[in-house]
């Protein structure tokens, strides 16, 4: 459960449920799986990849504003080491069969590290 977001002694960051203090410039990678200080939920990690691709906010706003809104409705489907979440885009969203060619969009979780997918 997240406490806080915002300005903390001079840098931006949050606080996560654990009370640790996290810098919004801490590398996704130190963020993500067991060793991480936090757990992050699939949107949140596809947020945080998002946001990480800019340096500033004027960058990003101007990117939002050129594209159009991102939607997920996730299928969850379990498999050997851990679960696949499905995106509308996906090939396997609609029949659940994840080893099918053509695009991908989904986010694999094993043993609590994330990896998003996003094939155009």
């Amino acid at each position: 459960m997240w406490r806080a977001f915002g300005w903390f002694g001079g840098g931006l960051g949050f606080c996560g449920g654990s009370g640790g203090w996290i810098e919004a410039n801490t590398p996704i990678s130190e963020l993500n799986g067991e060793s991480g200080p936090i757990r992050l939920a699939p949107p949140t990690f596809i947020s945080l990849l998002e946001l990480s691709k800019f340096s500033d906010s004027h960058s990003l706003l101007e990117a939002l504003h050129a594209r159009e809104p991102m939607f997920f409705e996730p299928k969850m489907i379990s498999i050997e080491d851990g679960l696949c979440f499905l995106y509308r885009e996906d090939v396997a969203y609609k029949h659940l069969e994840i080893n099918v060619a053509g695009i991908r969009h989904r986010t694999y979780m094993r043993k609590n590290v994330l990896e998003y997918i996003h094939e155009v």
